[in-house]
């Protein structure tokens, strides 16, 4: 855990019992301190609006100023009480702006106020400026200094924008916090922090070169060794600010900051005083170390603290060190590195892309005797608990096989996370858990082997694995959600690799029916936890409540599917199928408008499956209206667009059938997808006919008729389409209907 910096530690008696400061000082100087804050925070929101009250001010006409040193200053006044410097043409090349103008104080620079100044070499701007405009500095060449107010309570680098001497800069003394902008102007050489300034964003100096940096012997906050920045009292170092080959920390330093070293890449050692007790979270990373020797008193280094270090080869830790955070020594030069028996708390993976070798008599990685932590001969991390040994972390990140030893109660979580070697698993009849994530995205992890005795597969457990089989024991009681949904499935682009699932005949809990896994709720109501992809026919009974998330993810052999409309808890992308489903059947819980059920064939181009696959993934699931309305968007949007893709398209007679047949039976078709289906048979009616004419539908003839598309209006036209296909039989029947339906005469003796 880290220890923020930001604060006055010369207030804090730091107590790394429980690895976090804790305040020490009695109530009546904690009443003063916050009390002294408050008002430091008082006068800064003063600041801030004195600031935002002259950018609001009503403005004069411009007037003009001379000084007595030549410049020639264009002015305004806001609201008659204070005065806007608007343009400046200086005579001399060390430029100091005027606090008052006629006896009225000057409390703002306009936008470009001083810009494209060529010669100027220097600018002070005095404690009554609280605003600066956009762009005030800009393109000054020759401009080294500039030393900005006291009463500033911000900082923008556009101000001294195109200003390439600029190497030294007096920052706004109300400024809370120092941050990497600064650095935009990357001349700078030499830097001042002012008496309000609270804190430094971590790793800021990183970006920088500085030569020099100074804090102002008013800040409360903050003090400096001209090369390093320290809390008040140098309890803590908050940040190096200069980079330096070596570098002594100041002897009463106790915490070491984060990011204080981060990108120090010419630091090449670093000696820290006994009495450090927290090296916070990357703290030295990116720097050029090549040893480390840990303080006496050190208890805590934190995740990353010299990550990506490449000469550090070398790391002594003390005894008393009693955490080490995740990535601490990756991405450094070590062959070795012994942790002492105090140690308590391990980041996985402590020291990943390093030398160690952490299997075998020649491990190099290694735990002294007397901890509760221990490297087996395999390179896996044990921790005595109470209840038995936990496996907490597979450190051997070149391990193919694993063999969790007898005695393990426990495979805690995360403990093989993302370990990308391992193949195989073995686990003993001891393990009662599998943590939550134990094994996620282990890539290469095809084969593992469970055995009597465990109880419990936790949340997301073989998550981006590629498993192909798994036999659950008699004894398991419960799987966690996600811990079946293997590499790609959740993604849809690829089908499942675990398609051998079988449970022990002894298990009350779990079964195997139709090609899903299902597990027994305690109402007695089923739960589909995974579909191995192997049947094609699906059947969801009346009693399945609930679908887990991604449960068919990925499937390319699903043809058909029977649900029941009773089921409504369907897990996120549970039914994001690889394929068009041929049959989706939903039986009804109750008649709607005379349907006990739905059967549903989205038509097999690439909108049908489109649209089936939207259908499904949304928030409505297998709800039977959902389902409908895309199907509706599937057939209407079939004719242009599909016809061209890979020879998926759907002809117009078999879209003028689906059509047909939805406007007869119109459940569920909404107002826009009724009136779309109707424009589309109206508009292409001739051709329509003569298709259905083709296929000697008189079902379909007859239907267009009673739904009002043919009619006496248009009957002639449509005969005289049909007949130029020169199919008689089928023009002879459009005749006989013209004479039934309408009245007209059999004989045309046109045709």
């Amino acid at each position: 855990m880290g220890v923020s910096l930001g604060v006055d530690l010369s207030d804090l008696d730091i107590c790394f019992g429980g690895f976090a400061p804790t305040l020490m000082i009695d109530t009546v100087q904690a009443l003063d301190r916050a009390e002294e804050a408050e008002e430091r925070l008082r006068v800064r929101r003063e600041s801030l609006e004195r600031a935002a009250a002259a950018e609001a001010a009503r403005a004069s006409e411009p007037r003009i100023w001379v000084d007595g040193d030549g410049t020639r200053w264009t002015f305004v006044l806001l609201d008659g009480v204070a005065a806007r410097i608007e343009r400046c043409d200086p005579a001399v090349a060390d430029l100091r702006i005027p606090d008052k103008i006629e006896g009225i104080p000057v409390v703002a620079l306009a936008d470009d106020a001083c810009a494209q100044l060529s010669g100027l070499r220097s600018v002070i701007v005095p404690d009554p400026v609280v605003s600066i405009g956009y762009c005030a500095f800009r393109g000054c060449p020759d401009l080294q200094r500039a030393a900005l107010s006291c009463e500033g309570a911000e900082y923008d680098p556009g101000w001294f924008r195109n200003c390439p001497k600029l190497e030294d800069l007096v920052l706004p003394g109300r400024l809370d916090q120092v941050r990497p902008n600064v650095f935009d102007n990357t001349g700078l050489k030499r830097l001042r922090i002012g008496a309000g300034t609270r804190s430094i964003y971590p790793g800021t100096f990183g970006k920088g070169a500085l030569d020099v940096i100074e804090v102002d012997p008013q800040n409360p906050y903050l003090e400096t060794d001209g090369i390093a920045v320290y809390t008040k009292g140098r309890a803590g170092l908050v940040a190096m600010a200069v980079a330096m080959p070596s570098y002594e920390v100041a002897p009463d330093c106790i915490a070491v900051g984060r990011k204080a070293a981060n990108g120090m890449a010419q630091l090449e050692r670093i000696t820290l005083p006994d009495g450090i007790e927290m090296i916070a979270e990357h703290a030295f990373a990116h720097t050029g170390l090549h040893t480390f020797a840990a303080p006496s008193a050190l208890q805590s280094i934190a995740e990353r603290a010299f990550f990506d270090c490449p000469c550090l080869d070398e790391v002594h830790l003390n005894e008393g060190l009693r955490s080490i955070g995740e990535h601490a020594f990756t991405r450094t030069a070590l062959t070795a590195l012994h942790l002492p028996s105090t140690v308590e708390q391990i980041g996985h993976p402590v020291a990943a892309d390093a030398f160690l070798v952490y299997a075998g008599e020649r491990a190099t990685f290694t735990i002294a005797e007397g901890s509760d932590l221990r490297i087996d001969e395999q390179g896996a991390l044990l921790r005595v608990c109470k209840d038995g040994l936990h496996l907490e972390w597979m450190a051997d990140p070149r391990a193919r096989r694993l063999r969790v030893p007898e005695g393990v109660v426990s495979i805690d979580a995360r403990a093989l996370l993302n370990h990308k070697a391992l193949e195989e698993v073995e686990v003993p009849r001891s393990v009662r858990d599998i943590g939550p994530a134990a094994f996620r995205g282990c890539i290469a992890l095809r084969r593992i082997v469970l055995s009597e005795g465990l109880q419990r597969i936790g949340d997301e457990a073989f998550l981006d694995t590629v498993i192909e089989a798994l036999h659950l024991p008699a004894s398991l009681e419960g799987i966690g959600l996600m811990a079946l949904v293997v590499a790609d499935a959740h993604s849809g682009r690829a089908a499942t690799s675990l398609r051998e699932v079988s449970v022990d005949p002894g298990n009350a809990r779990f079964a195997v029916r139709s090609g899903m896994l299902l597990e027994v709720g305690g109402d007695g109501r089923l739960h589909v936890v995974h579909y191995m992809d192997t049947e094609p026919d699906v059947i969801i009974g009346r009693e399945v409540a609930s679908i887990a998330p991604y449960a068919f993810s990925g499937a390319r052999h699903l043809r058909s599917l029977m649900v029941h409309s009773s089921l409504t808890d369907i897990g996120i992308r549970a039914f994001a199928v690889d394929r068009l489903i041929e049959l989706i059947r939903i039986d009804m819980d109750e008649p709607v408008q005379g349907h006990d059920s739905f059967e549903i064939r989205f038509p097999a181009t690439d909108r049908g499956e489109h649209q089936q696959f939207v259908a499904l993934t949304s928030g409505a699931g297998l709800d039977a209206r959902n389902l409908m309305e895309h199907y509706d968007n599937a057939i209407a949007n079939v004719s242009n667009f599909d016809a061209v893709l890979n020879g998926r398209g759907l002809s117009l007679y078999d879209q003028a059938v689906r059509i047909i047949e939805r406007l007869g039976d119109p459940v569920f078709l909404t107002d826009v997808n009724r009136q779309l289906l109707e424009r589309i048979i109206r508009q292409q009616l001739g051709d329509v006919c003569a298709a259905i004419a083709k296929h000697d539908d008189r079902a379909s003839l007859d239907a267009l008729a009673d739904l009002g598309f043919l009619n006496a209006d248009n009957m002639n036209e449509v005969i005289e389409r049909v007949s130029a296909v020169r199919d008689a039989a089928m023009t002879g029947y459009l005749l006989e209907m013209r004479r039934c339906r309408f009245g007209c005469a059999a004989l045309d003796f046109e045709l």
